[in-house]
């Protein structure tokens, strides 16, 4: 294996923008999100502990938040089971993500300061980089659940240690530049 390319291919340089800095932040802290549910056993999906949402609640909590704040309001949810499969789980999660990444993907930083329409902001006027600080923050807040879960649930489990603070930093990073907005 060459370990000069396994190195550099998750290098991480600095964002060269405000957008390009939410949209790290984001998807650094959802890369963890998906990670920290790898190899949990199908059994343990569902199972809630000590006041701690399962592992499919949390997912189900950040595809929904993904879908009221960030989604265009003329798109439906896709249609998932009402207690999907692990697999089922991270289809939600790539399903529901590549919208946001069609919305970066348009985006520029001069939209960050334009105001947002989507079901959550309807009532209250929101630019996308509050949309996106907002459902990045929750994010992590589900990582965090979702490490202390998995953790009791599995004592045994690696954890993602470098992931989880890789996306505490990079939406340290979102946050800064947010407030530049």
């Amino acid at each position: 294996m060459n370990t000069r390319l396994a190195a550099t291919f998750d290098a991480w340089d600095p964002p060269e923008s405000r957008l390009e800095a939410l949209a790290f932040g984001l998807f650094a802290v959802r890369r963890g999100l998906t990670q920290g549910l790898v190899g949990l056993p199908e059994r343990l999906l569902w199972r809630a502990e000590d006041g701690v949402a399962a592992a499919g609640e949390v997912a189900r909590g950040a595809w929904d938040r993904e879908f009221h704040w960030l989604w265009p309001l003329d798109l439906d949810a896709p249609e998932l089971p009402a207690t999907p499969t692990l697999v089922e789980v991270f289809y939600g999660f790539v399903r529901h993500r590549a919208v946001t990444e069609e919305l970066l993907m348009s985006a520029s930083d001069e939209d960050l300061s334009r105001r947002h329409e989507s079901r959550a902001t309807l009532g209250e006027p929101s630019t996308l980089a509050s949309a996106l600080l907002l459902v990045a923050e929750a994010e992590l807040a589900d990582l965090t659940r979702l490490h202390e879960l998995r953790t009791r649930l599995q004592p045994e489990w690696a954890g993602i240690g470098e992931l989880n603070d890789r996306a505490t930093r990079a939406l340290l990073e979102a946050r800064a530049a947010a407030e530049q907005t």
